[in-house]
């Protein structure tokens, strides 16, 4: 067992040391989009709570690794969410949805199928879009952290999953 004093209001994962302070790189998560994300339909699902930062911090980004295709859950500076998908560089929809909790965890989620989106946030369906088109394709689903490992969050990410189709306000 050990335990890990932190400067700040969430915790990191625990750092084993043998008596000298450490430091180390943020926690980083990234998979393959191959058989975990379908471009052309979709529902993200999180569950996750970060600091309110002055930059953008981002939750999850769905890419090719570049900002031609490209779908991502962040926290503004202002705490608000945004729910952004690029299809060749083009932005396809931008949904702002409401205030985050710093405190509490936040269900965040959004559906896709042509010429439909929709973000939710805590169930309730936040921000809808009915002019947008499929992403192309898709290479990389990285967790807290944008393709190129800018917009770090410092929080948590309780719960998070994809799935390949449109899901109803009622799944939801």
């Amino acid at each position: 067992w050990g335990a890990q004093l932190e400067a700040l209001p969430f915790a990191s994962s625990y750092i084993r040391t043998e008596g000298a302070a450490v430091s180390r790189s943020g926690d980083s998560l990234s998979l393959s989009s191959a058989g975990n994300f379908n471009a052309s339909e979709y529902s993200v699902y999180m569950r996750s709570a970060a600091q309110q930062d002055v930059s953008d911090s981002t939750f999850v980004d769905i890419s090719n690794n570049a900002v031609d295709n490209w779908l991502f859950f962040r926290q503004k500076p202002t705490g608000f969410l945004q729910v952004s998908q690029y299809t060749g560089g083009v932005s396809q929809y931008t949904l702002l949805g409401g205030d985050l909790s710093q405190t509490y965890l936040n269900d965040m989620a959004v559906t896709f199928k042509p010429n439909k989106a929709d973000s939710f946030l805590g169930g309730t369906i936040e921000v809808s879009d009915n002019d947008c088109v499929s992403m192309g394709v898709i290479e990389k689903i990285s967790l807290g952290a944008k393709y190129n490992n800018t917009g770090v969050i410092y929080g948590h990410i309780s719960k998070f999953a994809t799935y390949d189709k449109a899901l109803t306000a009622q799944e939801i």
